[in-house]
């Protein structure tokens, strides 16, 4: 026994500190209130702390839907990878075009062509693809003739047929009647000389389009890129000191109602404006590091189905007098679209739109895999000043769109997570692509078919003769987090030498090891907390039921007192129902502010229908006692779950870096891995900070 608890008390009393203080942090802003567990009603609070809850549905687990963990679900066979130590080789070339252009406008559309496309053809001498489709009309007629002084040097219809003579193995795996016949349009502009592509859809009005009629001070195209091209060094604005691998760029870029934020910024950051106030500073880039640049819309931005269903549309951004582009600095991730996108030619090879998703899935994915892809290469990313375009949007249905992005609402946070800590292996920047898209296949982001159209758009692309960036020695990758500032630079204790709160919270403990319970009593107890030591008897808490804070509470339902009595125990859901409708007018229980679970931990799934704070402490294996599959994969749901809600705040955590990979290996958390190693200062900073999350 002794043994025992020295083993699990240094790294517990640990955590207990932290702990405290953060459940504190949380719990301060407002009383506590005894929650229902009405998990279907649309109020989950009681007006009352002590009013009579009325359970609503009998799966008590049921605190909350699946979240997505990001988790290796498969794997990809190592036989099937394309580019291993791969190498260029020497003498490669760009194929010669009979009609080369250098500005290439590229869309696709089975419509015909709309005023969007028309304004298009009016740009001097810029070029226009359309890749049709077999549903497009046979004949594309937008008004321009061939060897006009004014308007585009060439207007390429491109039909299946023309598709189809391209002879090009990638583009005849692409499947018809399908928006991926875009990469068609991309492939053929690089084919035809193209230095920049403006990526368009067929509803994204250009506002000037002819030249010399445009008013002072307005933004066009061309003036975008005759300033960049024409110049070594361009001055742009960047967030400062940016602590958080997210930033939502609509608030500073104009929008006129907030909270506002673009299609595919994570849900979890759309109304925490630490993810968009920021200072911005003046910086100089290198011309040649110009990756993207995306243009905002007008009148019909391009946000998601939650915003167009809930805030006002249309909306007009308000930033008349900018003309500096907005950069996003390394290691910060924000969407960006296939709707008004001018990419430069280093960024050629990121122009690929996956097609295992949907269309409204398809561009952001995109964006998030190409940013991460930057960072390897020196590539920068970032937004126009002001919109140069506005969108007169194509007939859409909200709830269409709604059940389209879903990816969007339950993926995009984790996909953030997993790229801002992916590394690749590869020397090369065509392995290192492959290697993203295996990885992100084996999470689930995409389907088994995007690894290879991406194996044969590599393919395409090194036929064609593109140069692909090269890899940078030390590419200046910045580890942040998605929802809280920076951890310290400096482990410092200076001004922290005390712990002392100076309020109480109440936790409660019913583990069943008698030391884990006198080990969260003592060190919460030496922090001026509450502790309630649920026991059968007084005896087993007698080393600590004289310390101050520290109640014994005997007067146990059947479940904690008779039945769940070893860490074998089987847990049902009867147990769970039969538990709560012991204590859910206890006025004990009413005051607790977190259940904290050591031994087994996930005896905490008695105490989820609570709807309080949990604790989940693992001193052994975080999945002692759940001895079936089925059981396991149960507590991993439930850990998932607490790990995504806010209200209330749970903490998931490990107390060494074994049980981290554990925790991480099986449920997809990262849980606070706070070793006797931890110190205050450290702390201080990732989690005291209540402006920054």
């Amino acid at each position: 026994m002794i043994k025992r608890i020295v083993k699990y008390s240094i790294p517990i009393a640990v955590v207990l500190i932290i702990t405290t203080v953060f459940v504190f942090w949380l719990r301060s802003a407002s009383p506590i209130v005894f929650r229902s567990v009405i998990v279907e009603a649309p109020n989950l609070k009681s007006e009352e702390p002590h009013e009579e809850l009325q359970l609503q549905s009998a799966d008590l687990y049921a605190l909350s839907g699946k979240t997505f963990s990001g988790a290796v679900t498969r794997n990809f066979p190592a036989e099937k990878r394309k580019f291993v130590s791969f190498k260029f080789t020497d003498g490669r070339a760009p194929q010669p075009s009979s009609r080369p252009c250098e500005r290439w406008a590229v869309t696709t559309t089975i419509f015909p062509p709309s005023e969007a496309v028309k304004r298009q053809t009016r740009l001097q001498d810029w070029c226009l693809v359309v890749a049709g489709d077999k549903k497009s009309h046979e004949t594309y007629e937008t008004g321009w003739e061939e060897g006009e002084e004014e308007g585009n040097a060439q207007v390429v219809y491109l039909t299946p047929k023309m598709q189809e003579a391209m002879q090009d193995q990638f583009v005849s795996a692409l499947p018809w009647n399908h928006f991926g016949r875009k990469n068609a349009g991309f492939l053929y502009a690089m084919l035809h000389g193209a230095s920049v592509i403006w990526d368009f859809d067929d509803d994204n009005l250009l506002k000037y389009w002819i030249q010399g009629a445009a008013p002072t001070n307005s933004l066009s195209l061309d003036g975008v890129i005759d300033a960049i091209t024409n110049s070594e060094t361009v001055d742009v604005l960047e967030p400062s000191d940016h602590g958080l691998q997210v930033y939502n760029p609509y608030p500073v870029l104009g929008a006129p109602t907030l909270p506002s934020w673009p299609r595919g910024v994570p849900l979890e950051v759309i109304k925490k404006p630490e993810y968009s106030n920021t200072t911005l500073k003046e910086i100089k880039v290198p011309s040649k590091s110009f990756g993207v640049l995306q243009s905002l819309a007008d009148y019909q931005p391009d946000v998601d189905a939650i915003f167009r269903i809930t805030q006002p549309v249309p909306l007009w951004f308000k930033r008349l007098e900018e003309n500096r582009h907005l950069m996003l600095p390394t290691g910060v991730l924000t969407p960006y679209n296939a709707q008004a996108t001018l990419h430069f030619k280093s960024s050629f090879f990121a122009l690929f739109l996956p097609l295992t998703v949907h269309s409204r899935v398809s561009d952001i994915w995109r964006s998030y895999i190409a940013q991460r892809l930057f960072w390897d290469v020196g590539i920068k990313f970032g937004f126009m000043p002001r919109p140069i375009v506005v969108q007169d949007r194509n007939p859409h249905s909200n709830l269409g769109d709604l059940d389209a992005e879903r990816d969007l609402y339950m993926k995009s946070h984790k996909l953030v997570e997993f790229l801002n800590e992916w590394t690749g292996k590869g020397s090369t920047l065509v392995e290192r692509m492959e290697e993203l898209y295996i990885a992100l296949y084996e999470r689930d982001y995409l389907g088994l078919a995007d690894v290879e159209f991406v194996q044969l758009w590599l393919k395409s692309l090194l036929d064609s003769g593109y140069e692909f960036p090269s890899v940078v020695d030390s590419p200046a990758v910045i580890s942040r987090p998605v929802a809280m500032p920076a951890a310290a630079e400096e482990d410092d204790d200076e001004g922290n030498e005390s712990c002392e709160m100076d309020k109480s919270l109440t936790f409660w403990t019913s583990d069943l090891h008698s030391s884990s319970c006198v080990d969260v009593a003592s060190t919460l107890s030496h922090l001026k907390q509450n502790v309630i030591v649920a026991r059968r008897n007084e005896r087993e808490t007698s080393p600590v039921i004289d310390m101050k804070g520290v109640t014994a509470y005997t007067e146990l339902s059947d479940v904690i007192g008779k039945e769940y009595i070893t860490h074998k125990t089987i847990l049902t859901e009867d147990m769970v129902q039969r538990n709560f409708e012991f204590y859910k007018k206890n006025p004990k229980i009413a005051s607790v502010d977190a259940f904290v679970c050591s031994f087994p931990a996930a005896m905490c799934e008695l105490w989820m229908p609570f709807d309080k704070t949990i604790v989940f402490l693992p001193c052994h294996q975080y999945n002692l006692g759940r001895c079936s599959e089925k059981e396991w994969e149960r507590l991993d749901e439930h850990l998932r779950a607490l790990a995504s809600m806010d209200s209330p705040k749970h903490i998931i955590a490990a107390a060494e870096a074994y049980d981290y990979e554990y925790l991480r290996h099986y449920t997809g958390i990262k849980a606070a891995t706070l070793t006797a190693k931890v110190r205050w200062g450290s702390f201080h900073q990732e989690y005291l900070q209540p402006s920054k999350g």
